[in-house]
């Protein structure tokens, strides 16, 4: 890739917002910074924040009181503005605490007394409606949800197999439904 020479009438341009310059520096640096940043194994997402951070930070820098003393080394300056944006960015990431997998399981809030009064009378109902399927539907139903046993201890008590207690599951689950209390 060829240089551009940059020199203080760029930069005066570009500080200025001339529209030509300005596309110029983006097209230029756009192109550059991104194979720089995909040699470093970035995601697209991750390079387009790096280099629209560091176009932020130099357009901020050229329009200081202080702005860039050597236009020559224009190059170079954002370059190291795009360094610096990504070191910030690595620190952050390794500060930041990881968490492990026992985080996702936290414990569930104990419930209030309305609560509870709540779950007794839908428990209640549920248990009505249960007496009011078939006798093996119910029965399973109270296996599987009530006394939480697996679908392997149920198949085994009642004799039958998986694709069976999928059928079996199916329309107890439908007929619960329809005969559990509205409201």
């Amino acid at each position: 890739m060829d240089r551009y020479p940059f020199d203080a009438e760029y930069l005066r341009r570009l500080r200025d917002g001339d529209g030509p310059t300005v596309e110029h520096f983006v097209a230029y640096f756009t192109e550059r910074l991104t194979i720089k940043l995909w040699r470093r194994g970035l995601t697209r997402s991750k390079i387009d924040d790096a280099i629209q951070e560091t176009f932020t930070r130099v357009f901020a820098k050229l329009r200081s009181p202080n702005g860039i003393v050597s236009p020559q080394s224009f190059g170079a300056f954002v370059f190291s503005v795009c360094n610096n944006y990504l070191f910030e960015v690595y620190r952050l990431e390794k500060n930041q605490d990881q968490l492990d997998d026992s985080c996702f399981e936290l414990p569930a809030p104990e419930p209030g007394v309305e609560e509870m009064l709540l779950r007794g009378e839908r428990g209640q109902k549920a248990l009505q409606t249960l007496k009011l399927l078939k006798p093996k539907e119910g029965e399973i139903l109270r296996a599987l949800f009530i006394d939480e046993m697996s679908k392997d201890e149920v198949c085994a008590r009642y004799d039958i197999n998986r694709t069976y207690l999928r059928v079996v599951l199916h329309r107890a689950i439908a007929r619960f439904r329809f005969l559990f209390p509205k409201g």
